[in-house]
């Protein structure tokens, strides 16, 4: 598993994604089944801006596209998982709410305070460090929850799922974490993400790049590796 935590327009994953591509074949896989594997198990991408995230997208699915031809890929349910982080946030009622959804033996207070992490994830971005230890199970949770007859609840649960997608995405479980990461010094930082960061990695607080070298060691797996550009 690999992840780019500043994937921008996709660079390092489509250098990931032709290595792996070739790993896959020495072990003997079936050329057809290989990019829908890549896409479905190995690449992760997080970004905050929209647009790169989107190309990043597009790039990793143009690779699948080129392996496999046009008609297999248009059949390829795999996709590109490139999670784009967004502003999201709950207001003290809400609260309520997302007990609803979630249920109260899984709304714990690691879960709570997940939920108010992503508030500044445009500012914050891949150095957000969930509280939750596994959302992805409480993601399958709340995605099985049928709630279609009150538009209230269908509503936070949609926001509850986007919380929990980024919390998995920035969860430490990967072999490998490589990014080329954002570099601007602390005088150059609004005052909430320069105070946040004073908080949270106080030994990478004099620039972006050195938070995210912190960072990246956290997202990845015991014994696992991290590369920077730096």
């Amino acid at each position: 598993r690999i992840c780019d935590p500043a994937a921008g327009s996709g660079h390092m994953l489509t250098y990931a994604f032709d290595l792996l591509y070739a790993i896959y074949e020495e072990e003997g896989y079936d050329a057809t089944e290989i990019p829908a594997l890549i896409l479905a198990h190995n690449l992760t991408g997080v970004e905050i801006d929209d647009r790169a995230g989107a190309l990043g997208a597009f790039a990793l699915a143009m690779k699948a596209a080129a392996k496999l031809g046009r008609r297999r890929f248009l059949r390829m349910e795999a996709k590109p998982d490139i999670c784009v982080l967004s502003d999201v946030a709950f207001t003290d009622a809400e609260m309520q709410d997302v007990a609803t959804v979630v249920g109260r033996d899984l709304f714990t207070e690691e879960l709570r305070e997940t939920m108010g992490q992503f508030e500044q994830a445009k500012n914050f971005g891949s150095l957000i460090v969930p509280k939750l230890r596994d959302p992805a199970e409480a993601l399958r949770v709340v995605e099985a929850r049928d709630f279609a007859g009150d538009l209230l609840l269908k509503d936070v649960q949609a926001r509850v799922m986007a919380v929990l997608r980024m919390a998995e995405a920035l969860s430490p479980k990967y072999h490998v974490v490589v990014a080329n990461p954002p570099y601007m010094g602390a005088s150059g930082m609004n005052p909430k993400l320069k105070s946040w960061i004073e908080k949270q990695y106080p030994a990478g607080k004099s620039d972006l790049m050195t938070a995210f070298i912190l960072a990246c060691q956290g997202l990845s797996k015991p014994k696992g590796t991290s590369a920077i550009v730096s």
